[in-house]
């Protein structure tokens, strides 16, 4: 009798930055023992990364560890990010082609606020989306997203050359495009598009909780793929 097939190994890298003062938001315990299920059926790591800086370079360590482990999928969380118990889900969900997968997650900052339909209230949903809103599809295209939550298959970090992050600057220092929209306009150029979910959401701790707020307060809009007038072509994303 033939062993039923494990699923695609997941290699998880928590990164423990300045949000939260380093604290993991209330949500990430839950998600944590559930992964005492996951682990029955596929192969799993845990690892932390513990305020490396800057995060640029938290993130390429991460990806240099996970290239020598073995694994099929990395994913990585930052600790202001509350997962639900089945988020590992969704890489059996998705198909061949599908290589880089985001959950739904909100961002609120002033950073943002050109992008929301009320600037007082600058929350968005963390997508750069090149297809139009369908709530009957699983899965959008989408141009860029935000790395508070994303799982990125082996191949595509083979296929891009180091470092796989790495922010933009203008003259004065100030951020041009982050690290997270960047990765994933590069792995753009190298075949590898991005794909958001949106039957699972990851919520995102800003002291209150943003899904919370977005059903709320009925704000959570997408970025836009072209910008409004006067505003930079590319944002930071995770912010």
């Amino acid at each position: 009798m033939n062993e039923p097939k494990k699923k695609a190994s997941v290699f998880i890298a928590i990164l423990t930055l300045d949000e939260r003062d380093g604290w993991l938001a209330p949500g990430m315990a839950q998600f944590l023992v559930a992964m005492s299920h996951y682990s029955k059926e596929r192969a799993i790591s845990l690892q932390l990364s513990a305020n490396k800086k800057p995060v640029d370079f938290a993130r390429n360590s991460i990806v240099k560890e996970f290239l020598t482990s073995g694994y099929d999928w990395m994913l990585t969380i930052d600790n202001d990010m509350a997962p639900p118990p089945n988020l590992l889900d969704m890489v059996d969900r998705a198909e061949e082609h599908m290589r880089i997968l985001v959950p739904k997650f909100y961002t609120f900052s002033p950073q943002v606020k050109a992008y929301a339909r009320n600037p007082s209230l600058p929350l968005i949903l963390m997508w750069n989306c090149l297809t139009p809103q369908d709530q009957k599809k699983e899965w959008r295209e989408l141009e860029s997203a935000g790395t508070g939550a994303m799982f990125i298959h082996r191949e595509v970090l083979d296929r891009l050359p180091a470092p796989w992050f790495r922010s933009s600057f203008d003259e004065m220092g100030a951020t041009l495009i982050g690290e997270d929209l960047k990765f994933c306009l590069n792995a753009r150029t190298v075949g590898f598009s991005t794909w958001g979910n949106q039957n699972f959401e990851v919520d995102h701790f800003k002291t209150v909780s943003l899904s919370a707020l977005a059903r709320s307060s009925g704000v959570g809009y997408l970025i836009p793929t072209t910008p409004p007038p006067g505003v930079p072509p590319q944002i930071k994303g995770e912010l």
